[in-house]
């Protein structure tokens, strides 16, 4: 081209350039209502197509077209309002190619790439020029297209959502964990019948303190164990709050407990938890099975100290009829005295002087070996003292009066330990029985024992000894045909030394050789 204008009115176009002359022809054809007053600028190497209302360029390449071909390209209209922004209409892009195509194929083809009239008549978004920008539009800085600008950067939400659940959770976190030390309500457990080294463990466990503790003597319960708390089990405490509770301690006096009827290994415990000392006394008894106890002095109810002895009489059962007597001579003396205890007799130990027998060793006994003997009845046996000059011979005294026979020891020098027995066949008082025997050398001032009769009876009445002085209560027990058993009990209503209680019970009838029990007043401790 020989002209290269940048813009020409369409007055300015020059007449002697014969393919400009005839684009402009075609698009005059168009008719005047088609154009407006739009004006048109005509740019170097841009075909005007008759048969299209738009402006289709046509763009060189330096690829090589074959002739006859004309790409068609987007074309793009500038429609200019007296009072609008330059608005472009863009049309779709159709390649194509019109080799071969009539005119009027070829016109027909651009007309299908342009809007239709609504669309044409829709107003278009404005695109605001350089140097003319409004101050409401906005400008898009997105990338051109073609142009890869790379990946997207990732955002960032996930992150923020993350803090901010931190950030709750620790002040969420750090309420709780307040409220679960200051202000949780905790339920006071019940410690009563603990020890207090329990109930401080159990404080520690539930997050509570020890408060004010205080002991009270009493009986009621265990030394050592809590018998009450404040506040009661149950109430509900702030973590930190303090309970308070009362030990008991062992009081000054204690009750004796009914132990009456009871086995006796089960009643001795029941008075050591009572904090009393069990005295345990065989009897027989017709009405009370063997191992239960039959009576307790004192009586149930009765104030002793801590300590004191409460006798416990137990059965033995039924009283049996006879036993065989042992062979005990030879026997040392703790060996014979076992074998008759074993044998439910109750030996009564003499002493002589013999040299050729070893001292400790026994030298005779009465009754003889294989003697049925009534049940607990008693059995002497004489115990050598070893060699000594003896110088008084005992005389014979079996079958005197008891009177008699202690008035004729006396004479020889020689003293007098009686016994009362029931015997079949000798008549009440006189002597049975003696020993050392008649004959046997011993020195002055030696005791000779002597058993006397009570006549043909297994019975008795048991002798009243309350109030008596403690002193005379063995021989008076001794002389009725029983075996004293003394008690001491310390206690402050009865005179010291006296008999305050008893057992059997005064005038009742007993079984000779049975124990008689007496408790006897004494200081208190």
């Amino acid at each position: 081209m020989a002209d290269d204008p940048t813009t020409m009115g369409s007055d300015e176009i020059p007449s002697d350039d014969p393919e400009l002359t005839g684009q402009l022809d075609a698009l005059e054809a168009l008719g005047s209502d088609d154009v407006g007053d739009a004006e048109v600028t005509v740019m170097p190497g841009v075909e005007y197509d008759a048969a299209e209302t738009t402006l289709l360029p046509v763009v060189e390449s330096d690829s090589p077209v074959d002739d006859g071909q004309t790409m068609l390209l987007p074309a793009v209209e500038y429609p200019v309002g007296p009072e609008q922004a330059l608005q472009p209409a863009v049309a779709p892009f159709v390649p194509t190619s019109l080799s071969g195509m009539s005119d009027a194929e070829a016109a027909a083809l651009a007309a299908a790439s342009l809007p239709s009239a609504a669309e044409s008549a829709a107003p278009h978004a404005a695109i605001p020029l350089p140097g003319n920008v409004p101050p409401e539009s906005k400008i898009d800085l997105g990338a051109p297209a073609g142009v890869d600008m790379g990946p997207d950067r990732p955002t960032r939400w996930w992150l923020w959502t993350l803090i901010v659940v931190l950030v709750l959770g620790l002040a969420g976190g750090g309420v709780y964990a307040w409220w679960w030390t200051n202000s949780r309500p905790i339920r006071v457990p019940d410690i009563v019948g603990k020890q207090a080294g329990e109930a401080v463990q159990i404080f520690n466990d539930v997050a509570l303190r020890l408060g004010d503790v205080s002991e009270v003597a009493t009986d009621a319960a265990p030394i050592g164990t809590i018998i009450s708390q404040t506040p009661e089990a149950g109430t509900q405490l702030k973590p930190g709050a303090r309970v308070s509770f009362v030990v008991a301690l062992p009081p000054t006096v204690t009750k004796i407990p009914d132990v009456s009827g009871k086995m006796s290994q089960d009643a001795q415990i029941e008075l050591a938890k009572a904090r009393l000392r069990p005295v345990v006394v065989d009897s027989f008894a017709t009405t009370t099975a063997a191992g239960y106890v039959v009576a307790q002095l004192p009586p149930v109810g009765v104030e002793l100290p801590p300590g004191a002895p409460v006798v416990l009489v137990v059965s033995k059962g039924a009283v049996p009829s006879t036993v065989a007597v042992p062979h005990v001579v030879g026997l040392p003396e703790v060996d014979a005295g076992k074998l008759l205890t074993a044998s439910v007799l109750r030996p009564l130990v003499y002493r002589a002087y013999d040299a050729s027998i070893a001292a400790g060793i026994v030298m005779l006994q009465s009754p003889a070996a294989g003697v049925a003997a009534p049940y607990d009845s008693p059995v002497q046996v004489l115990i050598s003292q070893g060699a000594v000059t003896a110088t008084v011979v005992v005389p014979a005294v079996t079958g005197q009066s008891r009177a008699s026979a202690a008035k004729e020891l006396k004479a020889k020098g020689l003293k007098t330990e009686s016994r009362v027995v029931s015997h079949p066949t000798i008549p009440k008082g006189q002597v049975i029985s003696q020993m050392p025997p008649a004959g046997q050398k011993t020195v002055s001032g030696a005791t000779v024992g002597l058993l006397i009769s009570r006549g043909n009876t297994a019975e008795a009445n048991v002798p009243s000894l309350v109030g008596t002085a403690s002193a005379g209560v063995p021989v008076a027990i001794t002389n009725a045909g029983f075996v004293p058993v003394l008690v001491n009990v310390p206690v402050s209503q009865y005179a010291t030394g006296t008999v305050f209680m008893q057992f059997p019970e005064p005038g009742a009838l007993l079984t000779q050789g049975l124990p008689v029990i007496c408790v006897i007043a004494s200081s208190a401790p």
